[in-house]
């Protein structure tokens, strides 16, 4: 096995990262919102999974999804576990979040995202909850995660707050709970730690494993050891 830390999409010197807010007076509004108003590539502040209430005559919700894709077409069908580095610059409130699956970025296919991508996600889980931490923290992703990157040769994400996740709307006195990622630099703000089968690696009859396709028709990949040598 070998681990590999992927870096954000990269384009044109942009990388496929952003938080969008949206916010409104009732939950269901920017909950369900087909648009964000407010969207973020870069900075440490900019509270990326974030729920908002303000109590009172001016009531008004907020949410904020963050976004993000990798390419893993190098190491697709061998991927055996993924993980996610998070580069935290600070926390408020003990933000609970989960990693589902993102559609932004036209699909995952470029590094500019717009407000429209607020709903592009599909929920489908990538990990269980998590509490977002003060300092860089790394996440579990799924089985499912790992097969989708294996077949698409790549993985679109969405870190949501679990009360967004779960339709809980907060009430009573106001509060503001959010993470904030450090996009600084937003080509190290995630890394998607890739685990993969590099198979037998060794030389064979002369013919260095680089070269090799299969042995006695077994694809070299799925191979892990040849009389005891591994």
């Amino acid at each position: 096995m070998a681990v590999v830390g992927v870096a954000p999409y990269s384009s044109g010197g942009n990388s496929a990262v952003a938080s969008i807010y949206n916010y409104g007076g009732t939950w269901s509004f920017v909950r369900m919102g087909t648009t964000g108003q407010a969207l973020y590539t870069t900075g440490s502040s900019d509270h990326d999974v974030r729920i908002e209430w303000v109590s009172g005559g001016r009531a008004k919700y907020g949410i904020t999804r963050l976004f993000s894709w990798f390419d893993v077409s190098p190491y697709a069908g061998n991927i055996t576990s993924l993980t996610l580095t998070v580069k935290s610059s600070g926390v408020r409130g003990g933000i609970v979040a989960r990693v589902i699956q993102g559609t932004a970025f036209l699909v995952n296919t470029s590094a500019t995202s717009a407000l429209q991508d607020y709903n592009n996600f599909i929920i489908t889980d990538y990990s269980s909850t998590f509490t977002w931490l003060a300092s860089t923290f790394t996440v579990t992703l799924n089985s499912t995660s790992t097969s989708a990157a294996n077949s698409a040769g790549k993985l679109g994400i969405c870190i949501m707050a679990n009360d967004d996740y779960t339709d809980n709307s907060p009430g009573g006195t106001s509060s503001d709970d959010y993470g904030d990622l450090n996009k600084s630099t937003p080509s190290t703000s995630l890394t998607l730690n890739v685990t993969y089968s590099t198979g037998f690696s060794h030389i064979v009859n002369g013919v260095t494993a680089v070269n090799i396709d299969k042995i006695n028709g077994v694809t070299r990949t799925d191979i892990d050891s040849i009389n005891g040598v591994s």
